[in-house]
C-alpha cells in the first residue's frame, strides 16, 4: 500500500505521491509535504472519492428531490450508483464520482434495482 508522511492512500487520480496536487495535478513550488494546491481541491477531491462527502452533495445537488418521480425530503432520499459498485469499497471509490450518481427515492431506488437485476 502506498504511504506518505501523512500515512496510507489509495490512488484515484493517478496523482498521489507525485508531489502533485491530488485533485488538479498542479506541480508544488516546494518540498513541503502536501496533498493538495488549496482548500478548493481538497474539497473537490472528497466530494469526487469519499462516499459521505459525494452523497451529500449528489443530494443538494439534486435540490432534495428524487429524479424519477419528483418526491423531496432528505429522509426520503437515496443515492444511487449508475455503474454498480459490486462489492468495491463504498467509503472511498472512483465511483463516487458526481457523474456516477443519481438522487432517488426508496420506491424509485428499489425498482431501479429490480430493473437492473433482470
Amino acid at each position: 500500500m502506498p504511504h506518505d508522511s501523512f500515512g496510507v492512500y489509495t490512488i484515484l487520480t493517478g496523482y498521489e505521491g507525485k508531489g502533485k496536487c491530488w485533485f488538479c495535478g498542479a506541480v508544488f513550488p516546494d518540498k513541503r509535504a502536501r496533498r493538495f494546491c488549496s482548500n478548493i481541491c481538497r474539497s473537490k477531491y472528497q466530494q469526487s472519492f469519499y462516499w459521505s462527502w459525494a452523497s451529500n452533495a449528489a443530494i443538494r445537488r439534486a435540490s432534495y428531490r428524487c429524479k424519477d418521480c419528483g418526491v423531496s425530503g432528505k429522509r426520503r432520499l437515496q443515492v444511487h450508483h449508475i455503474i454498480p459498485l459490486n462489492g468495491s469499497d463504498r467509503i472511498k471509490n472512483v465511483l463516487n464520482k458526481r457523474e456516477n450518481l443519481v438522487v432517488l427515492c426508496k420506491k424509485c431506488h428499489l425498482k431501479n434495482h429490480e430493473i437492473r437485476s433482470r
